[in-house]
């Protein structure tokens, strides 16, 4: 491997099933089941009830220190937990050398919203200065770079369900030009009433059939939340720290759809173009992709990705958000760290055979598979904005 090559050499998850990625792994092979709960019909926001799955019994002290927890959102405790697990810190790099980049997209939307409210029903005198939107003492990206001592960038990504390639990209380019030599990627969601709001006013929420990938009896996504953090370095750098790199980033492109009619030509586009920089030196085994319950979309997504592969054999199509819900903005993160662990069991979970889908009845399981060097999944993200990222990994070693 080339000794600028960029690498994933740490990996960290805050999810529904644990703090640990053998939890995690547990949760996407179907060893253990996603929980979901029916919430009340909250009067107050005009919601009606829906399906959401919720991270029970979390213990932030039992991975970070007690000291400013109370003052952090639930994003923010998600967001630090995940990125303490991903990095032992060594005093390998200074302060100077630590970037960040963070994607989610609602995080900041409660304490805004409760801020806002309590000014205008009681009055300014009322709130804390600790509570102030977007401040460093409650944005999740502060906090972490406060904990880090990370002082090369901060940057947060809110691109829709693209929002953690995007970030990952971020990360990778800033590294190659040098901004930084190591980069924390992470991304964060979290459930509240405000969100549910939001994702009821989008129009993604049913009390009846939903979260089922490629299924025409789905119509609608299993909100949920978590954290996934990436530690990127140089192949060079990690070696010198005396670390095995993990996996690795052959290509990637990032695009944006205007018409959203388009969008099936579009994907096929973006796919299209992320194999052309792979140049041939990858056998894409599997598709780790964004489908999330809401059939039309779904079927969309499914048919560009049966085209761009229709010549080639036993392609199998992982859309693990049937098993972990959607976290929107870092929905991207998971499936990045869902396809490294599968390369670490020799597994692809939760998959469809691309040359067999029905969409009555998907049938999903989970494949042996004996990874060779040459081999790699396509991780695809896609928003109903217009945006599209897709990415090549490939595994370095085994965790």
């Amino acid at each position: 491997m080339n000794k600028d090559t960029v690498v994933v050499s740490g990996v960290g998850c805050i999810s529904l099933f644990g703090n640990s990625l053998n939890d995690f792994w547990m949760g996407i092979t179907g060893q253990t089941k996603m929980s979901t709960i029916l919430t009340k019909m909250d009067v107050f926001f005009n919601v009606p009830s829906f399906r959401e799955a919720v991270i029970k019994n979390w213990r932030p002290e039992s991975i970070l220190e007690k000291k400013g927890l109370k003052y952090m959102t639930r994003s923010t405790q998600f967001l630090l937990g995940s990125a303490n697990l991903s990095y032992e810190d060594d005093e390998y790099y200074s302060d100077k050398d630590k970037g960040i980049a963070v994607a989610t997209n609602f995080s900041g939307v409660q304490p805004v919203s409760e801020y806002d409210y309590t000014i205008l029903t009681e009055g300014p005198q009322y709130v804390s200065p600790m509570q102030a939107p977007n401040t460093v003492t409650n944005a999740p990206s502060g906090q972490l770079a406060i904990n880090l001592n990370a002082r090369a960038f901060n940057t947060t990504f809110s691109t829709g369900q693209c929002s953690s390639i995007n970030s990952l990209i971020y990360g990778i380019e800033s590294i190659k030009k040098n901004f930084s030599k190591c980069v924390f990627v992470s991304g964060v969601e979290e459930i509240n009433k405000h969100t549910n709001w939001i994702y009821y006013n989008m129009g993604l929420l049913n009390n009846n059939n939903c979260g089922i990938p490629y299924s025409s009896s789905s119509n609608a996504i299993i909100p949920s939340e978590g954290s996934g953090t990436l530690f990127l370095e140089t192949y060079e750098n990690c070696i010198k720290r005396g670390k095995s790199p993990i996996a690795y980033i052959t290509s990637y492109t990032e695009s944006y759809s205007y018409d959203t009619s388009e969008l099936y030509d579009n994907i096929i586009l973006n796919i299209n173009k992320t194999l052309e920089k792979d140049k041939g030196n990858t056998k894409i085994v599997s598709v780790f992709s964004g489908a999330n319950g809401i059939f039309n979309n779904d079927s969309v997504e499914m048919s560009a990705i049966q085209k761009v592969f229709e010549n080639y054999d036993d392609i199998k199509v992982s859309p693990i958000k049937g098993m972990l819900g959607d976290t929107y903005g870092n929905s991207g993160m998971f499936q990045i760290i869902s396809a490294i662990l599968s390369f670490k069991f020799k597994t692809i979970p939760n998959a469809l055979d691309l040359s067999n889908v029905d969409f009555q009845s998907p049938n999903y399981q989970n494949y042996n598979y004996d990874f060779d060097e040459n081999d790699g999944f396509l991780i695809l993200s896609w928003d109903f904005s217009g945006h599209i990222t897709s990415l090549i990994l490939k595994s370095a070693e085994t965790i």
